[in-house]
């Protein structure tokens, strides 16, 4: 008799679309007597099809949360830093309320550091700089812990060993998009958990050699993939992952329906 492996499946962050004006006007019309903006109205998008569906570790945010990072952040002009950096904790607190008004559970994604594209003109110093930006980055996540949110994901393009030095850990998950070799093995170094492309799987067994892997997020996996990272983890140590850049409401559900395998 065949038996069904079904993985954990796990979001790690949404791009939900802009809204028609008409779609807009009706939302709006749902907030009277709340704070709402755009970004309100896009981290509901990105949870909401996720619940849908079922997935089982939720993530509301990704790189389109930008914008309120960039506005919280004290001490900057457009994209330069003018002056000593701190933080508005204001709207965060507001952002983590309305998702946890949608689920509990749900984690939050945000973008790495370095996807905010700032430039020094204060610190005259660039590791000085940097290193200041993460300090905010560790007090915007302690508060939005403090306001529900039980986890995060760090939407990253490159691995950037300063970020991962300083946010990376138990509760912070350091996400490559488009990962080689290099990036996953920098991320090991930080985090015992890294997320892969389907057609990365010999990847995880040469990092494996070298690197205490706990598990891996198999991104956007099909049935092949999911044989395959069995050969060389076990099923607990697998999830089936996503990140949507597409029409949401069909995308989680085809993750769902990836995470059952018959053997």
């Amino acid at each position: 008799m065949a038996r069904k492996i079904v993985f954990t499946t796990a979001a790690l962050g949404s791009e939900p679309g802009l809204p028609g004006i008409g779609e807009l006007a009706g939302w709006v019309g749902s907030q009277r007597g709340k704070w709402a903006d755009l970004i309100s109205y896009l981290l509901e998008g990105s949870l909401s099809p996720q619940q849908e569906a079922g997935i089982d570790i939720t993530c509301a945010g990704g790189v389109f949360y930008k914008p309120r990072l960039l506005e919280s952040l004290i001490g900057i002009t457009g994209l330069e830093i003018t002056g000593e950096l701190g933080v508005d904790h204001g709207a965060l607190q507001g952002d983590c309320e309305r998702v946890q008004a949608m689920d509990r559970a749900s984690q939050a994604a945000l973008p790495a550091p370095h996807l905010l594209g700032l430039r020094d003109a204060y610190y005259g110093d660039e590791e000085e700089a940097a290193q200041e930006l993460y300090r905010q980055y560790r007090a915007i996540l302690r508060t939005m812990r403090d306001a529900g949110i039980p986890g995060h994901v760090l939407v990253a393009d490159h691995a950037e060993e300063g970020e991962l030095a300083s946010l990376a850990g138990r509760k912070a998950f350091y996400f490559v998009r488009d990962p080689d070799r290099e990036s996953l093995a920098r991320v090991l170094e930080h985090q015992q958990w890294i997320a892969v492309k389907k057609g990365q799987v010999d990847l995880v067994a040469g990092l494996r050699e070298e690197y205490d892997i706990a598990g891996a997020i198999l991104m956007d996996p099909d049935e092949e993939s999911l044989r395959a990272v069995l050969e060389i983890l076990d099923p607990g140590q697998v999830k089936a992952g996503g990140y949507c850049t597409g029409d949401p409401e069909v995308y989680w559900k085809d993750i769902a329906a990836s995470a059952v395998l018959s053997r």
